[in-house]
């Protein structure tokens, strides 16, 4: 069960759906940095941690954190229209 996610935490959940949307593939802790003027990529890994506590994401990979990549659990309000209209409609033949 996803647990109430702060104002920052909501904002990267946000950035990272769209840039799945957008570039299908999660964005790189660098890339979460880069967007959000943080000088540090472990702050971006700090709020991936804290967003897999919360349920929202889940870690998936093996080995160092830097080789484990985030996939959404818990999709943002924001890109649901998106994917609904990705979704691939079956035409009855």
């Amino acid at each position: 069960m996803l647990q109430p996610l702060t104002q920052t935490q909501a904002r990267v959940l946000d950035y990272m759906a769209a840039h799945i949307v957008e570039r299908q593939r999660p964005p790189t802790r660098k890339d979460i940095a880069t967007h959000f003027g943080w000088s540090s990529a472990n702050a971006a890994e700090e709020l991936l941690q804290a967003l897999e506590r919360k349920g929202a994401i889940v870690m998936d990979g093996a080995g160092s954190h830097v080789q484990r990549h985030p996939r959404i659990v818990c999709w943002p309000a924001s890109v649901l229209p998106v994917l609904r209209l990705a979704t691939p409609i079956k035409v009855a033949a």
